[in-house]
């Protein structure tokens, strides 16, 4: 398998924190594909977001069936692991003609947001929230977040890819509402922003 990795130097305000992936080397069986790198920072204690591309779609978008070492809130280390969900993502792909691009950066893109609703976001209805964790069949957990805090626990399910959400009566109304949903990685993926009526 070609293999291929970049990562992005990142800039706040006035101080420049580079990270460098070091030491990459991918393995893969029928179903998945294991990446395993270093993610080398000049800054201590530092999180960063971590995504993975490949040359399927010519680097275009964000493999979406991802696990592990992936997302947000990673850390610097050695030998951290992602775990790709190959077989989820595309019907048929020859993983002997395959680059990857792996990038860490200190932000998430403001587009990413791998959880989804679907649905008249109002009390008492039912909306479906969808994702792609990549830890297809494991628990996960979903958080309802009001204002960047915790707010109430959705469900603990098997991670099937979606789940039919009854919206309570006794939230209450309001925005800046947002879905986490956690992996038994403890990898992180949230929703976008959305208003409960």
């Amino acid at each position: 398998m070609k293999i291929l990795f970049f990562c992005l130097l990142s800039t706040i305000v006035h101080s420049v924190f580079s990270q460098k992936c070091e030491n990459i080397r991918a393995e893969f069986d029928n179903q998945k594909v294991y990446v395993y790198y270093d993610l080398n920072s000049s800054k201590e204690n530092s999180e960063y977001f971590v995504l993975v591309t490949c040359s399927k779609d010519g680097f275009k978008e964000t493999l979406k069936y991802v696990s592990g070492s992936v997302g947000r809130n990673i850390q610097a280390g050695k030998g951290l692991k992602i775990i790709w969900d190959c077989k989820h993502e595309y019907d048929e792909i020859n993983l002997n003609e395959i680059d990857f691009k792996v990038a860490a950066t200190d932000v998430a893109p403001a587009n990413y947001f791998p959880v989804t609703i679907s649905g008249k976001l109002k009390r008492g209805n039912t909306v479906k929230i969808s994702w792609y964790s990549g830890s297809y069949n494991e628990d996960i957990s979903l958080v309802l977040y009001r204002k960047g805090n915790y707010y109430k626990k959705i469900v603990n399910t098997l991670d099937l890819g979606s789940f039919q959400w009854e919206i309570p009566d006794n939230i209450e109304k309001g925005s800046d509402f947002q879905i986490k949903l956690t992996t038994p990685e403890k990898n992180e993926l949230y929703s976008e922003i959305f208003e409960i009526k």
